[in-house]
């Protein structure tokens, strides 16, 4: 449902926003930030392997385990400052005190 979302229509309505928001109080472009993020596999994939023509048992392994998520999170403003990437582990443990 997120790419289908996404048409001209909307991206159109927020820019004309960000420009009426940008004419009323005057903000700068280094006061402009976006943030994204991303989930990364813990586990990898295997790779095709090459083995010699007729040997009979070639062996391949891999983790069974079905990985975790890390995600991934970008930020940077409009004039090119960014912080680096910062990775989120998942918790092994949920506290009850964090949750708000």
């Amino acid at each position: 449902m997120r790419a289908t979302g996404i048409n001209k229509p909307k991206v159109d309505r927020v820019y004309d926003r960000l420009l009426k928001l940008q004419e009323q109080f005057g903000f700068q472009a280094s006061q402009i930030h976006n943030a994204d993020e991303t989930g990364v596999s813990t586990v990898h994939k295997n790779v095709k392997l090459l083995s010699v023509k007729g040997k009979k048992q070639v062996g391949k392994l891999t983790s069974a385990e079905r990985g975790r998520n890390v995600t991934v999170m970008f930020y940077m403003n409009a004039t090119g400052h960014f912080i680096p990437p910062m990775f989120i582990f998942p918790r092994k443990k949920k506290w009850i005190r964090m949750v708000i």
